[in-house]
């Protein structure tokens, strides 16, 4: 699963947004932001985000204005990039957001969440794909710095930079290889597996171990935007209801994540 993000549709519908703007949660007046304009054929998009600094913050709110005299059509996906060595790179992100078509009329504002636990400290900015009458536009942009406290080790899992995506590959009766969990980093930190795991089969109510997988000398290191697959068992792979733990480390703290994952083949 090579990808930068993960994005659900949960409902298609459209949004039509006034010059008056629609507000989600109420009005709050904006600190203060940073914006890039984009004009074409008569539209002019901006971005903003608020705060500009990021600290304890785990989301974000991200508003799109219309400053020109035509409407502006988008959805509710996004891209942030960080500046590395004075580049800007793609952050991997995985959300969820409902498959939406939003219209925002001249002078209108819209706001929604941008999520940002993943990221550790250091300089952003967030973009998104915006079209008016005429074309896409230019992709606007709005600056953000994120500054993370330091984590003490209590043992807990951590505030910030950790989050994973994962999901059990189902066995194909022709393929050559069993079932598979997949996993993708999607926080700053990074995850370590030994290659043991613990796989279970219920029966008359019952859960029996199938498997004991023990740690291997080797540690699988998962950098942000990596991606962790294990097979977890072999073909043929028999029908029935399954439940798979696997225990695996965060970096910079003790705290020891517990994966457990009941799936049906």
């Amino acid at each position: 699963m090579d990808v930068d993000r993960v994005v659900c549709g949960v409902a298609v519908f459209l949004l039509v947004v006034t010059g008056a703007g629609f507000v989600v949660g109420g009005y709050h007046r904006l600190e203060a932001v940073e914006s890039s304009y984009a004009p074409m054929y008569g539209a002019h998009a901006g971005l903003e985000v608020t705060p500009t600094m990021v600290t304890n913050e785990t989301s974000m709110r991200l508003t799109v204005v219309n400053t020109g005299t035509v409407g502006l059509n988008f959805g509710l996906d996004y891209d942030i990039e960080k500046n590395v060595n004075g580049s800007w790179m793609p952050v991997p992100a995985c959300y969820f957001v409902a498959a939406v078509c939003i219209g925002l009329g001249p002078g209108g504002r819209y706001n929604h969440k941008m999520e940002v636990v993943g990221l550790d400290s250091g300089s952003y900015r967030a973009t998104k794909d915006i079209q008016a009458e005429g074309g896409l536009l230019e992709k606007p942009y709005a600056y953000f710095t994120v500054d993370r406290p330091m984590e003490g080790d209590t043992g807990e899992p951590p505030s910030y930079g950790f989050r994973y995506h994962y999901m059990i590959s189902p066995y194909i009766r022709k393929s050559p290889e069993g079932p598979k969990l997949i996993l993708m980093n999607f926080g700053a930190r990074t995850l370590y597996f030994d290659s043991s795991f613990t796989l279970e089969k219920k029966a008359q109510g019952q859960w029996f171990d199938i498997k004991v997988k023990e740690a291997e000398g080797d540690v699988a290191a998962v950098k942000w935007g990596d991606e962790y697959r294990l097979v977890i068992g072999e073909a043929p792979f028999e029908s029935g209801k399954y439940r798979l733990t696997i225990v695996f480390g965060v970096e910079g703290t003790s705290y020891r994540e517990t994966l457990v994952e009941v799936f049906t083949n």
